[in-house]
């Protein structure tokens, strides 16, 4: 059957398994990720664990420290592309996972949606799955 679909956007460094995450940043989102997978049965759930977000589009009342941040993490693109997602690719992503996903599994990614650590999509699963998008 159909039914309605859940992104949650977690992030990179998120755990579900007990121990893993040192930070509690880490340990809530990782909580948060498995209940949403485990205790919901009437949601296709979803999870994305995005890194480093890069601005598409800059965006003017964005505070200081913010922009500051959008050229570290285009140097960070340089060197470590797989840490660095556009907001673009993020939003792609999260829409094809609603739009195929509404069974409860997504052609190609079957796993995701479940809990445990390997259900969850991370930068580069969000980008390969953003480039089947139609509005790429």
């Amino acid at each position: 059957g159909t039914r309605f679909v859940f992104n949650y956007l977690s992030g990179h460094g998120a755990w579900q398994e007990d121990g893993k995450a040192s930070q509690m940043f880490g340990r809530v989102k990782g909580q948060a990720e498995k209940a949403l997978a485990s205790n919901f049965p009437s949601l296709a759930t979803y999870n994305f664990r995005p890194a480093g977000i890069l601005p598409t589009r800059p965006i003017p009342e964005a505070s200081f420290l913010y922009r500051c941040g959008t050229p570290i993490m285009k140097a960070i693109r340089l060197v470590a592309p797989s840490m660095v997602i556009t907001t673009e690719q993020l939003a792609r992503g999260m829409i094809e996972a609603a739009l195929q996903g509404s069974t409860g599994s997504i052609p190609g990614w079957e796993g995701k949606g479940k809990p445990g650590d390997k259900g969850v999509f991370d930068n580069e699963e969000i980008k390969v799955l953003a480039k089947t998008s139609p509005l790429s």
